[in-house]
């Protein structure tokens, strides 16, 4: 598995990854568990469901191996929002595509309070993590290791939760324009069904790769913005047309 470092470059991680899957999320459901599965939006297809993912027989695995997992929005990897929430603010304008990047500029444009204005994201963002906690189905995860506070998934992951902390802003704060801001609703199906994919891909033998690519780390922006955070005339005019 590839995740994005802070150049945004991808970094290797552990070898061990299919083991690490199992260890950091996966439950196996007895045969008398009861599931339930998730509501099904047709703009995903076929998409992999608790029960599918939770399918204790070779029958239920390949009956429930060809569904869809979500499309996932072009967003940020785990590094670059860890970087963000422990309070560095050079971090921010590779994310909020509206506010000054580090030279103070926007397109092109001196602003005077860019610091400021960098900050007060900044702080917006470490607050946001701080407060959110993913709220996904337990017999997706293993509640003993899996972080579902955004900050701690991030900051002190136990595996594969810091990449799906990242998938979950990413959806949240709306990088690449695919949802509304602020939809912890929409974030949470979405990994919800992400980790049934991928639960099921493990149970059929069809793992796949947990790299960048797959989870879609590709340096996506938002237009997200904290209407506390302070906004000079010219910081507006360099705006960019929507």
């Amino acid at each position: 598995m590839k995740t994005e470092n802070l150049n945004g470059t991808e970094s290797s991680v552990s070898k061990n990854t299919k083991s690490d899957v199992r260890r950091t999320f996966l439950k196996r459901a007895t045969a008398s568990a009861v599931l339930t599965s998730l509501p099904i939006h047709s703009v995903w297809g076929a998409v992999c469901t608790v029960s599918g993912a939770m399918s204790g027989n070779l029958s239920g695995v390949q009956r429930h191996s060809n569904c869809e997992m979500p499309v996932l929005p072009a967003g940020c990897g785990p590094d670059k929002w860890k970087e963000l929430v422990l309070g560095d603010s050079s971090k921010v304008a590779a994310i909020f595509n509206s506010i000054p990047d580090i030279n103070g500029k926007l397109n092109g444009v001196d602003i005077s309070n860019a610091t400021e204005i960098r900050n007060c994201y900044t702080l917006g963002t470490t607050n946001k993590a701080v407060e959110l906690t993913m709220n996904l189905n337990n017999n997706l995860i293993d509640t003993a290791s899996f972080q579902t506070n955004i900050y701690q998934a991030l900051v002190n992951p136990a595996g594969i939760d810091k990449e799906v902390a990242a998938v979950w802003l990413n959806v949240y704060f709306g990088l690449g324009a695919t949802t509304a801001f602020e939809s912890a609703t929409t974030a949470d199906s979405i990994v919800d069904q992400l980790l049934s994919y991928i639960i099921v891909q493990e149970r059929a033998g069809t793992m796949p790769t947990l790299n960048g690519e797959f989870f879609n780390f590709i340096g996506g922006t938002t237009s997200y913005s904290f209407a506390h955070c302070p906004m000079t005339l010219e910081a507006m005019v360099a705006l960019p047309i929507p």
